[in-house]
């Protein structure tokens, strides 16, 4: 067979190029025949698969978020209005990609797939807000401008804060932010159109459709009795309610350095596709090659989850590992889309292992990068301290049992024949090295100083017959005029030796080294390089590495720092941006601290969301818990923003306090759920087809959300009792004109109508 391979440029839409190259192919097959033309391997069948994934999840996600507002309003006007916050935001974000010419690739999918939860919020809020005032039995109007003007600064501020968590993603470098650059981009723009939506078309919409209470009646019902409690729990008790909050979080944290929750970069994200390599002995020729891959070919060949196969030898394979050479052998699977592609690759290596011993790697195709890689570089003076460093290091990694397909750049050994030319020999040493190198189509390594001695790279065949090479004749050479002397044979002109050299030289910042690596086999990848690193460490202050020095910056140990790394900066700038955006808002450097204290204890929920369903801590789990920093401060700011206005009106602060829980606990909890709706689909892979950013984001958010939004009924009053103080003298005098109603939960909306609007 010939193979093909069809590469696009990097501006090219995947889908369109592989779709015009199998136009191309439907005419090959015309001439050639169908069954002879065979699609090995095609990148975009995943990609689908992944958008019609997404696709369900969030219509289904949308859907979920819309009943639960439509459980909490019990009016289809209503829920349809504030609906409208998804399609008009999502497509705010669609234009500003077009417009950029960003990529809309399964991570930026994925990421107006998590916005569906979040834009729909300022919608919900204003439109309860709008309800609100509608059931005190006051115009349409009047109803529409008051709910709206009461909201403004706090839907504002949370949804820019929110928008500064998503941007920093993009923008604080390193190789997160190449990967999410368009998902902050996208993401943050439909934020900020939900905000246009919610204080323009959603009053607007609200002015023309509702209409006003028949009978008007107070607000509260059973979810304010239900929340006055616990918010009077946590302002009487707080330094206990925070105290098991710190004490809850310490213990997540000591949980995750204990390995309770596995680590890793990305999820398993495989498709049904599984390649692998073989590498042969330096000089197998095809023929020996042919004969090497037979039971291969055979295993491959007996399998009924193998719908295509392809295996290849020589210099013009497929490259699917940087460290092939000519001597390795590659082999591709295309599996039924029903096989068990992880039971089909630990079947394979353990036939591989023992059939090509320390010479066989197999692993399915990754969406991303590849899982579970392990890699150490070795540097050093010289190679022979190198080679004996990577012994120790293969040894100590052989006896476990999480690692598979060790190998080492130092062990790949090539025979090599020395030619040692004799005194006054008339014969040139590349005429003797052309005799030996010919036997096996090979070429020399190089030559020593004064060309007198010459290595040469041989068929293994002929090592250790020497005696045989030496009766080889070779041509003399002679002055010119000269007759040329008769062909003598290589022993009369050369001494030849016999040894074994590394086949691969690898220097890494100009200094001699050699790779060491390895298949992690288990979820906690990040355990076992944890582990790993610190056994070679102990071996290194031992003695037993000499002088040699290992560096990790290869493979996914190094993947996992740069996450970490990355996202850990990103979440500390959105923090800090959340923090001035607040100050902004609030005009105050204390109050934000009240409304950002909810998100460090959101990690509870999250983390014990992770445990609960076996999900690992990775590149989708941070992206969720960045998500949830913006939902968290979204709902502190509306309750600590309420609490604020019954202060300025006149209220202490407890009373102030229970009265915001109870006035603002409805949406509150429906923007919560409808999120967790939202992603609920996401977080269950209803699909099956989510890609890479899929379940464990979802986990996360849903988790986190669950815990978090408790955590502002309570910890929020805790909080606001620190640093907010019940001294008269601090308060405003209420405004005069406000009348003091029976109801309590009347007078926020009062003073908003008097004196703010």
């Amino acid at each position: 067979s010939i193979s093909i391979s069809v590469f696009r440029q990097a501006s090219a839409n995947e889908v369109d190029v592989v779709d015009a190259v199998q136009t191309e192919l439907d005419k090959v097959r015309k001439d050639i025949g169908t069954r002879n033309v065979i699609v090995v391997s095609d990148t975009s069948q995943d990609i689908r698969k992944s958008i019609r994934g997404l696709i369900i999840e969030s219509s289904l996600g949308a859907l979920c978020a819309v009943l639960v507002i439509f459980l909490f309003l019990r009016s289809t006007l209503s829920t349809l209005i504030a609906a409208i916050s998804i399609p008009t935001s999502l497509v705010f974000g669609l234009v500003i990609a077009w417009a950029m010419d960003l990529s809309l690739d399964i991570i930026t999918l994925a990421g107006l797939t998590i916005a569906i939860g979040r834009v729909i919020d300022d919608g919900i809020v204003v439109i309860e807000n709008i309800s609100k005032h509608l059931e005190r039995g006051e115009s349409r109007r009047q109803a529409a401008l008051d709910g709206t003007t009461e909201v403004a600064v706090a839907i504002a501020s949370s949804t820019l804060a929110t928008a500064a968590v998503f941007l920093p993603i993009g923008l604080v470098g390193g190789f997160v932010s190449e990967i999410f650059y368009s998902f902050s981009i996208i993401v943050s723009v439909a934020l900020l159109a939900s905000l246009l939506v919610a204080t323009t078309v959603i009053p607007v919409l609200a002015s023309l459709l509702l209409r006003p209470a028949s009978q008007p009646h107070a607000d509260g019902g059973k979810l304010a009795e239900m929340v006055e409690p616990a918010t009077r729990f946590g302002i009487r008790h707080r330094w206990i309610v925070i105290g098991m909050a710190v004490l809850s979080m310490g213990g997540v944290f000591i949980a995750i350095g204990l390995g309770a929750v596995p680590t890793q970069f990305l999820p398993d994200s495989g498709v049904q596709q599984v390649y692998g390599t073989v590498n042969l002995a330096p000089g197998t020729t095809t023929t020996q090659a042919q004969e090497a891959l037979k039971p291969l070919e055979s295993w491959v060949n007996d399998r009924n989850d193998v719908k295509d196969a392809q295996i290849a030898y020589g210099a013009a394979t497929l490259l699917l590992d940087f460290n092939q050479t000519p001597s390795t052998a590659t082999f591709f699977l295309k599996l039924t889309d029903n096989a068990d592609a992880k039971q089909v690759v630990r079947e394979l290596r353990a036939k591989g292992e023992k059939q090509y011993p320390g010479s066989f790697k197999v692993q399915q195709l990754e969406n991303g990068p590849p899982a579970g890689a392990f890699q150490v570089a070795l540097t050093g003076k010289s190679q022979s301290e190198i080679a004996a460093a990577s012994d120790k290091i293969v040894e100590l990694l052989e006896k476990r049992d999480d690692i598979v397909e060790i190998a080492s750049d130092a062990r790949r050994l090539q025979p090599q024949i020395s030619v040692d030319m004799k005194q006054g020999a008339r014969v040139s040493p590349d005429a003797v090295r052309a005799t030996i190198a010919g036997l096996s189509m090979r070429m020399p390594a190089g030559t020593a100083e004064n060309g007198r001695s010459i290595s040469v790279l041989t068929d293994p065949a002929i090592v250790g017959s020497t005696s045989s090479l030496e009766q080889l004749p070779v041509a003399t050479l002679a002055p010119q005029g000269v007759p040329a002397q008769p062909a003598t044979s290589i022993g009369d002109v050369a001494r030849l030796g016999e040894s074994r050299e590394p086949s691969v030289f690898v220097r890494t910042d100009g200094k001699q080294s050699a790779n060491v690596s390895g298949t992690i086999t288990v979820e906690n990848e990040g355990q076992v390089n944890r582990q790993i690193k610190d056994d070679i460490e102990k071996l290194r202050k031992d003695g037993d590495l000499g002088n040699v020095t290992p560096d990790y910056s290869q493979g996914n140990a190094q993947f996992i720092s740069d996450m970490f790394k990355d996202l850990g900066l990103a979440m500390l700038t959105a923090i800090v941006l959340v923090y001035l955006v607040l100050v902004v808002f609030f005009g105050s450097v204390i109050q934000p601290i009240t409304i950002i204290a909810p998100v460090f204890f959101s990690f509870i929920g999250s983390l014990l969301a992770l445990v609960i369903s076996g999900n690992a801590l990775g590149l989708p789990a941070m992206i969720g818990q960045l998500l949830l920093i913006g939902i968290v401060v979204s709902n502190s700011i509306l309750l600590v923003d309420t609490a604020l206005r019954r202060r300025r009106a006149g209220d202490d602060r407890a009373t102030a306090l229970v009265a915001a829980a109870q006035l603002r606990v409805r949406p509150v909890l429906m923007t919560a759920l409808a999120t967790i709706a939202a992603l609920l689909p996401l977080a269950l892979g209803i699909s099956g087809e989510g890609g890479i950013i899929g379940k464990s984001l979802g986990v996360v958010v849903v988790g986190g959300l669950l815990v978090a939004t408790l955590l502002t009924l309570v910890m929020v009053p805790a909080v606001f009792t620190l640093f907010n103080r019940d001294r008269r003298a601090d308060l405003l005098p209420p405004p005069p004109a406000a009348p003091t109603p029976s109801n309590p939960d009347q007078l926020v909306g009062a003073a908003g109508s008097t004196s703010d609007a």
